[in-house]
């Protein structure tokens, strides 16, 4: 009798044990980075790719990666192989754009105009105007709006096939006015269009439509610039993907920080360079932060799986 009963107490203490949960042991505080972090992506031809004066790279609206370079405008896949050179004979060129329609817009400094051609490298037409200063970033909204800014007149201009057709931001020390405006990136599903303003050290989204307001604004309210988490020292490119979060090449202080739509700051990534350009992929998977002579790529970190099931 008594080895009957110590039968039945194995088998329903094995019965309850099956049924437990254990808490899984926790994850160690080192090895995986946060979600909003970002890792260099190696072993691919962005290795070993060198440029002679990069001054702008942008993911295009085909997927492709284009890249302004001395006097030339190269096409990339997003593994870093040279899929075409577009063009090698520009005069100083500082900025391009690629359209819904896949029209490439190349701004050149020297020549002080807009060349357009299309895909296909078949010329379209060219944007002069007189009262062009000095030319330094380009972008080109959903709908074919074309917007430069000029950093010798402190200027943010909307332009078309005859010229400057409507002034955005003017000179000053204010919101809505810019100092030495350099990248530009026009973000039409938030109506604002997003300016690094190099001699204020701070960053301004400015509406699309009128009357203008100011849709975001990132780096304090003085000019002073720094170093902390959401300040910058001379912020040279600025670029937003599909979510709109905000994306700002800080010069100076070697990195490249990252906001949310609301301004918030979210992360910042550092570097041995300084950063001349930076550009994501859609979704923001994927960052490319350009320096003089070469093209970093990053990649989000995917967000772990929790192994063992429920808990």
């Amino acid at each position: 009798m008594k080895k009957i009963n110590w039968a039945l107490i194995i088998i329903f203490s094995m019965v309850l044990a099956c049924g437990k949960k254990y808490p899984l042991p926790p994850e160690p505080k080192t090895g995986m980075p946060s979600e909003e972090s970002y890792l260099v992506v190696s072993n691919t031809s962005w290795d070993f790719t060198r440029f002679t004066n990069l001054k702008d790279i942008i993911v295009g609206e085909d997927g492709y990666i284009y890249i302004v370079d001395s006097s030339s405008l190269l096409k990339f896949n997003v593994y870093g192989d040279l899929v075409d050179t577009f063009r090698t004979d520009l005069d100083i060129p500082v900025s391009c754009a690629q359209d819904i329609s896949r029209n490439i817009y190349i701004l050149e400094q020297g020549a002080k105009r807009i060349s357009v051609y299309t895909r296909d490298k078949d010329f379209l037409y060219e944007i002069q105007d007189t009262t062009f200063g000095l030319l330094r970033g380009i972008s080109v909204s959903k709908d074919g709006r074309i917007f430069v800014s000029d950093s010798l007149k402190d200027l943010l201009l909307e332009v078309d096939s005859s010229g400057v057709i409507d002034t955005i931001a003017t000179p000053g020390s204010g919101i809505l006015q810019v100092d030495d405006p350099m990248g530009i990136f026009a973000d039409q599903e938030r109506n604002r269009i997003l300016v690094a303003s190099m001699g204020h050290n701070w960053v301004e989204g400015i509406s699309l439509t009128e009357p203008r307001y100011s849709v975001n604004h990132f780096g304090g309210v003085t000019h002073s610039g720094g170093s902390d988490e959401g300040f910058f020292l001379r912020p040279i490119d600025v670029y937003a993907d599909t979510s709109g979060y905000i994306y700002v090449a800080d010069y100076d202080n070697y990195r490249v920080q990252k906001f949310n739509s609301d301004s918030i700051f979210i992360v910042a990534v550092q570097f041995d360079e300084k950063p001349r350009s930076v550009a994501v992929s859609k979704d923001g998977k994927y960052m490319y932060v350009g320096f003089k002579e070469k093209v970093i790529k990053l990649k989000k970190p995917e967000i772990p799986e929790q192994p063992g099931g429920e808990q």
